[in-house]
């Protein structure tokens, strides 16, 4: 009899032991399931997180782009705005480069009749300066052409505009 109720209570505590030991199992188990779904969560955000920042980067791109852009733009403007500048300084300037150059030789040159007019676009004035486009485009030569009283005058003319690239 003793025998067996030493049995029963090692049983007993056995019971109570392994009922304690699988309760341990069971909260571990649900740290670990608990942990694992924390893991889930975290790997998600941080994907989530990178994906923002590609997103970002990639707008960056196109900011940086969209900067350089207006950069050459705003460059642009400003060649514009010194060549109108200097358009207004220099009244000869839309009846080409170096123009200044071939009235000098022209009045250095010898001629057999009157010194060459021109270019013509000199004597030609604008009421509306809309138009000087316009003008431009159609009597475009006619405006930088040259006019001479004495037909020998012609070949030293031509050599003079050839000298300065005209």
């Amino acid at each position: 009899m003793q025998i067996d109720a030493e049995n029963k209570r090692d049983e007993t505590s056995s019971r109570s032991k392994r009922e304690e030991a699988q309760k341990q199992i069971g909260q571990i188990e649900d740290k670990e399931q608990k942990l694992k779904d924390e893991r889930t969560v975290t790997v998600d955000k941080i994907r989530e997180l990178e994906n923002t920042i590609k997103t970002i980067r990639n707008e960056g791109e196109v900011v940086e782009r969209q900067i350089e852009g207006l950069k050459g733009e705003y460059i642009g403007v400003e060649n514009s705005l010194r060549s109108l500048a200097q358009a207004e300084k220099d009244t000869l300037a839309p009846l080409g480069k170096n123009i200044r150059g071939v009235l000098a030789a022209i009045k250095k040159a010898h001629w057999h009749g009157d010194v060459p007019l021109g270019p013509y676009g000199m004597y030609v004035q604008l009421r509306e300066a809309a138009y000087g486009d316009l003008l431009r485009h159609r009597l475009g030569q006619l405006l930088t052409s040259f006019a001479v009283t004495d037909a020998r005058d012609r070949k030293p003319l031509l050599k003079i505009l050839q000298e300065h690239g005209k």
